[in-house]
């Protein structure tokens, strides 16, 4: 299984022999993987999977910090691994991609074979492209900084790293912005833009994405002073997005960025749909080639007042902590998939008489259904959603939360990445205990047995008696 993931993938070509500056010859080379680097849903991933050069044998895992120069011991107890050169940061091209490994020696070239793993080659080709214009323009969209585009190209902002990378393949002119950030999990507080971008950093680092949460708040701060400048400079801005519940919360908050600068919004565009001819079963634009993308470009409609207005109500009682604010909004003008979204987000909510938000029902009815691996159980969640939205590592951590306490639903739960080891995960068989198919059956309540506490916007679901959901009746039950 090792060797098939490295075929094909990652080619070593050894210098020929000149020594230099750029070229160098090749002692001895750990290759590396990117375990999961697609970052479209969920967060920000630190895992790197080692590779022996001489047998194509699996070596070890480390993860790192964003810093470079990590230390990581190897499974065979032949040395250190020393992790060199972190070649991004938090560009449009992903969140920490882009290490090198090496044992003792140093790497010559390398080519890389597929576009999942460009990323991860980035730091060797700035060796053999610092002295071309147009070498140079590689190597920036490979370390996610945009490279100069004319003042009156459109600037194109979507959900997450799989379309932004389609669009800038397309015709369609101009610089991309990747939004990214799981906004459906861990807590969006009310405040100002400041305020949010402090308590995502800080659910990031607590949720093991990042190390250091200044570093993660000049990210966001970055990331919606880019949005604004392009507003303030006069440029079409066009937002790319989709009506799922991941999307749609995003979109709130840009608007909500957008509203709090005060820039002006008449350049403002918004593509979002909710299928696409040839996708019987769409699940989002990162589906889409180049030329589907570009074939969306006449649907593009201005935002105006009333739809600003509305999206400001609905983040508002998003972030709110009574969830009811969220039952009680109106259909938005300009946003037609924002209710069935939020409405996707109540579900998580406890469950009245078995205490299971909606996915955690799922994915106990795939386990008695015999899905017993993470392979099995992620498309079995998926496929009971309308709207798919959320990612692995969210749905293997609601999976996790089952499996501990005293009374657990699923055993044979290792800790999920990215605090847990990702092979041991995926290598990993569960199981439906008896306390969870009692849950499973309604005669047990998942609260009871093994507990709960997370955020969902503003709501903090937590205790023995926190908000429900009721399933019957579609309403939320108040703690009583």
């Amino acid at each position: 299984m090792h060797r098939c993931h490295l075929n094909g993938l990652l080619r070593l070509k050894p210098s020929a022999g000149r020594a230099g500056r750029h070229r160098q010859l090749v002692d001895r080379v750990l290759f590396f993987l990117l375990v999961d680097i697609s970052l479209g849903n969920n967060g920000f991933r630190r895992q790197v999977v080692f590779w022996s050069a001489d047998d194509v044998g699996f070596v070890g895992q480390g993860r790192c910090g964003r810093d470079g120069g990590t230390l990581a011991r190897n499974d065979r107890g032949n040395g250190d691994v020393m992790l060199l050169g972190l070649v991004e940061r938090y560009g449009d091209e992903g969140i920490g991609h882009g290490w090198l490994g090496l044992v003792g020696g140093r790497f010559g070239p390398v080519d890389v074979g597929g576009n999942q793993l460009a990323n991860g080659a980035g730091a060797i080709l700035w060796s053999r492209l610092r002295n071309s214009k147009r070498r140079q323009r590689c190597l920036l969209a490979r370390r996610g900084v945009e490279p100069r585009h004319a003042p009156d190209a459109p600037f194109h902002l979507t959900n997450g790293d799989s379309a932004a990378r389609t669009l800038r393949r397309t015709r369609l002119r101009g610089p991309v912005l990747a939004w990214r950030d799981v906004l459906h999990e861990g807590p969006v507080p009310p405040g100002d833009a400041a305020t949010v971008r402090t308590a995502r950093a800080r659910f990031v680092v607590e949720s093991g994405w990042d190390s250091r949460v200044e570093d993660v708040v000049d990210e966001l701060e970055r990331r919606d002073r880019t949005l604004v400048e392009a507003l303030a400079d006069g440029r079409e801005v066009i937002l790319w997005f989709e009506h799922d519940l991941y999307d749609q919360l995003q979109l709130l908050q840009v608007l909500a960025t957008i509203a709090e600068s005060r820039v002006p919004t008449g350049a403002l565009r918004l593509i979002c749909i909710d299928r696409f001819e040839g996708h019987p079963r769409f699940a989002g634009l990162g589906e889409l080639d180049a030329d589907e993308l570009v074939s969306l470009w006449p649907l593009r409609l201005p935002v105006d007042e009333a739809t600003f207005a509305a999206a400001a109500e609905a983040w508002d009682a998003f972030r709110g902590p009574d969830p009811r604010a969220l039952e009680a909004l109106s259909p938005a003008p300009g946003l037609p998939f924002l209710q069935a979204a939020l409405l996707r987000l109540l579900e998580e909510l406890p469950a009245t008489g078995d205490g299971l938000g909606r996915t955690e029902r799922q994915l106990l009815e795939a386990l008695a259904q015999g899905a017993t691996t993470p392979h099995a159980l992620m498309p079995a969640s998926s496929a009971a959603e309308e709207a798919p939205f959320m990612g692995d590592t969210t749905v293997y951590r609601r999976l996790y939360d089952l499996s501990v306490g005293e009374r657990p639903l699923v055993g044979g739960v290792p800790e999920p990445p990215p605090r847990g080891d990702d092979v041991a995960f995926r290598a990993a068989s569960f199981r439906l205990t008896k306390m969870g198919r009692a849950v499973l059956a309604g005669r047990e309540d998942r609260i009871a047995a093994v507990g709960v506490d997370r955020w969902h916007g503003g709501v903090h679901v937590h205790g023995p008696d926190p908000w429900r959901w009721d399933r019957a009746s579609r309403r939320v039950v108040a703690p009583t």
